[in-house]
């Protein structure tokens, strides 16, 4: 695990819990979600990134909308493609993905990402981030993105995710996060060639007390 980038470790997280046969993150999917679908016809094309264990992907399929998804997670896709198989879903919307460093061949007129941009510390990582985003949005596409955080505070620090599964406790390293404030998540889109349409901060997004919510078009 000492060679591979800090971003990466999430994967034995995921292992861990999948190895009990439990999801990390739950089963349900993102109520902000909700708020967006009524603006996305199911003829247009969305991505996810960072799907985690698929709770949006799968909800956005059962709905009829047209959905690729992806993570840099072996084993989290693992665990999308399964309950897809038990579902009687396809499968094949889910794959690995690490958008800092490959890319696609499609561009999307939709792209969500959820909880995912505070996982990338250093300003390469984040520009990298952005640059994906700018590099497969159609023209005049949007990005819905999450990061946690009030929108004030700003400092680097890690998350613990140690815990109790199945009454066994699983110790696993404290991973580092990066919380921006909103103005520096607006400098970081001007900079990388996007645009914000709308920012807020939200209670809605599991896992965080408080988290601010972004809407970015490509130029």
């Amino acid at each position: 695990m000492e060679n591979i980038e800090y971003y990466k470790k999430y994967d034995e997280r995921y292992k861990t819990s999948h190895s009990q046969g439990i999801a990390w993150t739950g089963d349900k999917h993102s109520k902000i979600l909700e708020k967006y679908l009524k603006d996305i016809s199911k003829e247009q094309t969305i991505l996810e990134i960072g799907c985690g264990e698929g709770q949006n992907a799968l909800y956005l399929l059962k709905q009829g909308y047209n959905i690729l998804a992806c993570d840099v997670s072996e084993n989290a896709i693992c665990w999308c493609k399964n309950r897809a198989e038990q579902e009687k879903l396809n499968k094949d919307i889910f794959f690995t993905l690490d958008i800092l460093e490959e890319k696609l061949e499609q561009k999307f007129d939709v792209i969500f990402s959820f909880s995912v941009l505070h996982m990338f510390v250093t300003n390469e990582h984040r520009d990298k981030f952005y640059k994906f985003l700018s590099n497969h949005l159609k023209k005049n596409g949007k990005a819905i993105i999450t990061s946690m955080g009030d929108g004030e505070i700003s400092f680097t620090s890690s998350i613990n995710i140690d815990e109790k599964v199945s009454n066994n406790n699983i110790t696993t390293q404290k991973l580092p996060c990066k919380i921006a404030s909103l103005n520096e998540i607006k400098e970081e889109i001007n900079r990388n060639g996007l645009r914000l349409k709308n920012a807020y901060i939200s209670g809605e997004i599991q896992g965080f007390e408080k988290s601010i919510v972004v809407e970015i078009y490509r130029n």
